[in-house]
């Protein structure tokens, strides 16, 4: 699916989102509860639309500056706004069980489709034709054009990061200007050079501070350990709320907390099906691939995959031959769906899920609308910069 870009508003203050959002109680009708979602919904596509005008006009302001110095090529990448995403539903397009669940109306007929990754429905063009039947298709962005830059000797190309980010944090993008900037399909081992790792985190110089103290002040230091949990951070633009780690960790557990019944119920009803042993895990999936993937791959392909939980033992006795293998994973497949429908899992999956994340951007919703203020005086300010 496509969503429709808008043209960067840069004439005047972008309106602010007329949702007439009121505090979530969870106890609302239906038609409430949908109305609270499509307005919380807009909000947030708002936020990402003026999100997305900010690096139109950053990247606008910076260009002038980097052609101003004589640069007339540039890294079309680093300079490149993409489309904002547009969100139907305040939870997005997916909920947590949807990708451990079979299809209903399909499980019968091809179960959980975990049998196209194997060696006799690939070669035998099942996979194929279920992908084509069964398989979410994603249209790709346009590819930016970014020949021009390549082209450039490295010399003039480590030029432009210098004068783009400044001498200190120029050496972060050191494989963009000593390759021709296309990625090998298979680099080998990677040797992470420390110099250009720590200048990622140098601050700003270069046309890049030139635009930020023109529209934000001087950056700040953000200071944490530089380890898996953080490092220190050279910030500008105040953060769109919407990306606060904290509420998508407040949507994880309200989800959790509200399902745990549900799950009991569920992982029961398998059990009294010969199904022992399954384990949601905490973003409140099941480990599905884990529990198939022996059936029909290598075991030097099964590494990799940490759901948290243990998938549970396959049963003794199971057929060795594909078609036979098959049968079985369709067998546990009509078994979820009927679990499903017996404990209601799906409508309750829905619910919660919806309830989250309505009352976690409800939390946020004045945040939202001072930050969207803020940052409709910084496009004003862009405006003022870019005519000069």
């Amino acid at each position: 699916m496509r969503h429709p870009i808008r043209t960067a508003v840069l004439g005047g203050a972008v309106l602010l989102a007329a949702t007439g959002c009121t505090a979530a109680t969870g106890d609302g009708t239906a038609a409430q509860e949908e109305t609270l979602d499509v307005s919380l919904a807009e909000l947030v596509n708002e936020s990402a639309r003026i999100e997305s005008e900010l690096d139109a006009a950053e990247n606008r302001i910076i260009r002038a500056c980097l052609e101003a110095q004589g640069f007339t090529a540039h890294d079309e990448e680093e300079l490149h706004t993409p489309e904002p995403l547009e969100l139907e539903s305040i939870s997005g397009d997916h909920y947590p069980h949807e990708a451990s669940f079979p299809d209903p109306d399909a499980a019968a007929e091809v179960g959980f489709g975990q049998w196209a990754q194997s060696e006799e429905a690939l070669e035998s063009g099942e996979a194929a034709a279920y992908e084509e039947d069964h398989g979410e298709w994603v249209e790709d962005p346009a590819p930016v054009d970014n020949t021009a830059f390549t082209a450039l000797p490295e010399d003039e190309r480590r030029a432009w990061y210098v004068a783009y980010v400044g001498e200190e944090k120029a050496p972060g993008y050191e494989w963009k200007f000593t390759s021709d900037g296309e990625m090998m399909e298979d680099p080998g081992p990677v040797t992470v050079d420390d110099e250009a790792m720590d200048a990622q985190f140098a601050k700003p110089g270069g046309c890049e501070l030139e635009m930020i103290e023109s529209l934000y002040g001087e950056p700040v230091l953000v200071e944490s350990e530089r380890d898996e949990e953080g490092f220190d951070q050279w910030v500008y633009r105040p953060a769109n709320p919407v990306h606060d780690s904290g509420a998508w960790t407040g949507i994880e557990t309200a989800y959790a907390e509200a399902m745990t019944e549900e799950q009991t119920a569920f992982t029961d009803c398998l059990a009294e099906r010969g199904h022992p042993g399954w384990e949601f895990t905490e973003s409140g999936g099941l480990p599905v691939w884990e529990y198939f993937a022996p059936l029909y791959l290598d075991e030097d392909l099964l590494e990799g995959s940490d759901t948290g939980v243990e998938a549970p033992p396959l049963p003794g006795g199971l057929p060795d031959d594909y078609e036979g293998r098959k049968a079985y994973e369709i067998t546990v497949a009509v078994d979820f769906t009927e679990c499903d429908a017996e404990t209601g899992y799906t409508a309750a999956s829905v619910a919660a899920y919806d309830q989250a994340h309505i009352d976690a951007y409800t939390e946020i919703e004045d945040d939202l609308y001072a930050w969207q203020t803020e940052m409709n005086d910084a496009l004003v300010r862009a405006q003022e910069v870019i005519e000069g």
